[in-house]
């Protein structure tokens, strides 16, 4: 090893990880704080399985440029410390494949369905999953299929509730890492905030240095330079009744030898107001999901969408065109999802529709991708003003769509580098119009309307559950850009597609050509 553990491996001071090594369960996930050393376990299992077991091992980390990195940083620097490791590999020269006899190191990024078939695996690593797509996961485990002998490793920081590594952990038999407490000899753990005594007012206090941990049971100082000491014969302990061949594994930095109290308690503080550093103090310090306050749709905002006057969703459709502000939002795939919105104004609306809007949910509707011909039906039973449609998968068949209906329905797809509500339009040419949108900023509109009190968005007495289960699967978060500059994200814990509908049918508002017959100082 080299850096601040040099000389050869051991667990000292990640005494944790010991028991790691030796699980051969066939599934294992480690939901962690950041830099406890659980991926030199998945380094360590590698080389262990090339050399001793004979077999190939897939190594997936969220991306290919991550990919390279990872093996020229990780990889690369234990084999040229150690000659034992260089001697088992034949063929070095690849970044993402390393020869070892007969058997291969595959290093490969989870973006892309070319990236993981073929390759066949009987040791599945898949690191940092929460970074990853996770569509790809399914996908990498299927490697695994014709191997009669398996173990597959989850590693990640966690980002949301139910969602990646969470989502698996809470599958498992949920250990945590248990000790031996030196003062009062009961066996215990860390966690936050019971085992620190919190120092200090503010970030930038020096007393936070006075921190320090203390055990739960006796309140007993526990000294951070110790911890190699009290932490040793510690053992991982099951907190749930689950399948032993489902093993997940929680630490924090509590844990940490490099991490002090102080500089846990200077995280702390620094969420204070901060919702991106409160995020990084629960995901990266104590290895637990986060959401910050109106990250999420509860089941009171979303109860509470429901106009003065009850309405059903079979309600009687339009006698006839130009006197209701109606429009369409589709988002395809093997099941399409249809929203039908009718819009009200309670002032003439200005460059920002939306803001002068309100929003009634008037139908919704499930349909199999072969049957375009209802989107058809749809346009004419609620004379459409204007629909947007997702563009992917079925391209061809949603431009075809469109061109049934020039100037009646454009194409969408989400794209960063748009500015918050910013729509920019192209392929005109083609009668069939894309428009390009910032996902985070058109989603942030639409479960915006949940949010606000009193509501502007109704919907009907006889709104299907899953219509609600959509719209509450979306949790805002945040991710870093190339730079390392935070930016918010919308992930899904579950199906989201009635939620993505009723977001294409917010952006097709901005298309509707308002004159004539609307009544556009209506207030319903």
């Amino acid at each position: 090893m080299g850096g601040d553990f040099a000389g050869p491996y051991s667990w000292t001071y990640h005494p944790w990880v010991k028991e790691m090594h030796d699980s051969w369960a066939t599934y294992n996930y480690a939901m962690k704080g950041a830099q406890l050393g659980v991926t030199e376990v998945a380094i360590n299992r590698s080389f262990y399985t090339l050399d001793i077991k004979k077999r190939d091992v897939l190594y997936v980390l969220p991306t290919a440029k991550g990919a390279a990195k990872f093996s020229k940083g990780r990889f690369t620097p234990a084999l040229a410390l150690s000659p034992y490791l260089k001697g088992l590999f034949t063929d070095l020269n690849s970044i993402d494949m390393k020869q070892a006899g007969q058997n291969c190191l595959y290093i490969s990024g989870s973006r892309g369905d070319n990236n993981l078939k073929n390759i066949p695996a009987s040791e599945l690593i898949l690191d940092e999953i929460d970074e990853m797509e996770q569509k790809q996961i399914w996908l990498a485990l299927e490697r695994l299929s014709g191997q009669l002998e398996k173990h597959v490793w989850g590693i990640s920081t966690p980002t949301i509730p139910e969602f990646g590594i969470h989502k698996l952990y809470l599958g498992s038999t949920q250990e945590h890492f248990f000790f031996k407490c030196p003062h009062c000899g009961r066996q215990t753990e860390l966690v936050w905030p019971e085992c620190v005594e919190i120092v200090g007012e503010y970030d930038t206090d020096v007393r936070c240095n006075e921190s320090f941990l203390k055990c739960k049971e006796c309140k007993h100082k526990l000294e951070h330079k110790d911890k190699p000491k009290f932490l040793a014969e510690g053992k991982w302990q099951q907190t749930v009744s689950g399948n032993q061949d489902v093993r997940g594994f929680y630490i924090n930095q509590l844990y940490s030898y490099t991490v002090t109290p102080g500089e846990l308690v200077v995280a702390y503080f620094r969420g204070f107001g901060d919702e991106y550093a409160a995020k990084e103090f629960h995901n990266s310090k104590l290895g637990m999901p986060f959401v910050g306050a109106g990250a999420r749709l509860t089941d009171e905002m979303v109860g509470n969408a429901h106009a003065c006057e009850p309405y059903s969703l079979h309600d009687p459709r339009p006698v006839y065109a130009g006197d209701r502000v109606i429009t369409m939002g589709i988002d395809q795939g093997p099941m399409g999802y249809i929203v039908v919105c009718e819009w009200f104004f309670s002032r003439p609306p200005d460059k920002d529709r939306s803001a002068a809007a309100r929003c009634k949910v008037v139908w919704i509707e499930k349909y199999l991708d072969d049957n375009w011909d209802r989107l058809d039906e749809l346009m004419h039973e609620w004379q459409v003003l204007y629909a947007v449609i997702d563009g992917q998968p079925e391209t061809n068949a949603a431009r075809q769509f469109a061109r049934r209906f020039v100037d009646y329905v454009g194409l969408c797809r989400y794209d960063r580098g748009h500015v918050a509500k910013e729509i920019v339009t192209s392929e005109e040419h083609t009668g069939a119009p894309l428009h390009k949108v910032d996902r985070t900023g058109w989603l942030s509109t639409v479960l915006g309307r949940f949010k606000t009190n009193p509501t502007r968005i109704h919907l009907p007495i006889d709104i299907p559950d899953e219509f609600k289960k959509h719209v509450k699967s979306l949790v805002r978060t945040y991710d870093k850009d190339e730079n390392g500059n935070p930016y918010s994200v919308y992930k899904s814990i579950g199906a989201d597609h009635f939620a993505h509908a009723l977001t294409y049918a917010e952006i097709a508002l901005q298309f509707v050509p308002l004159s004539g017959g609307q009544n556009l100082s209506k207030i319903w």
